[in-house]
């Protein structure tokens, strides 16, 4: 049986997941949006987490918080309820503020490296901006292009998880559930490169 299985948002996370934990199976929600239901997004990431919980001892589920008016933390415990109310159990409901792109962009002097930047280019914080845009507009300014499922995957692989949850709460929240899952990159485990974890 695998340690853990992942239930996110889109094909980039995904592809991030393949990377830090390629030994746990991962299903994508495919409901992005603002507009989307937080009883759709439950009622889906239930369906998917009873499937993955037959071969997993434990399910992470991980989602954005989009624009939406309700905190992080508020939407993680709706979601937490109503997949509890499904029957569901061992699973941990990870929401980013604002989305995957905001986690890249707590670690600044990672995103600086992955863009050959000067240290010290960047500063402030970004947790609840419009992180994709800020990506975008940070690429835009070496002449490249924002591919997400390649570049925001490759660009999160290579931030600390660590230097994420320092200034990250949403992150901080997701390492703090995941602390006995032997997964270096998820337990803030920088000794042990994330081809080596054991999922």
């Amino acid at each position: 049986m695998n340690e853990v299985g992942f239930i996110v948002d889109g094909f980039m996370e995904k592809r991030i997941v393949e990377h830090i934990c390629p030994r746990a199976p991962v299903n994508r929600l495919d409901l992005n949006g603002k507009s989307v239901s937080i009883e759709a997004i439950a009622r889906k990431a239930a369906t998917y987490a009873r499937i993955l919980r037959r071969r997993c001892l434990r399910v992470i589920i991980v989602v954005d918080r989009e624009a939406r008016k309700e905190s992080s933390q508020s939407i993680a415990r709706e979601l937490s309820e109503r997949i509890a109310a499904e029957g569901v159990d061992d699973f941990v409901i990870a929401v980013s503020d604002r989305m995957s792109e905001n986690w890249m962009l707590a670690d600044l002097r990672g995103v600086e490296r992955y863009l050959s930047l000067p240290s010290g280019t960047l500063g402030g914080t970004y947790e609840g901006s419009n992180g994709k845009a800020t990506l975008k507009s940070l690429f835009r300014a070496q002449s490249r292009s924002y591919q997400e499922t390649l570049d925001g995957a490759d660009l999160f692989c290579s931030c600390d998880p660590k230097t994420i949850a320092s200034t990250s709460e949403s992150f901080r929240a997701l390492l703090e559930a995941c602390e006995d899952i032997p997964c270096h990159f998820l337990a803030g485990r920088l000794d042990s490169p994330a081809s080596s974890v054991q999922t």
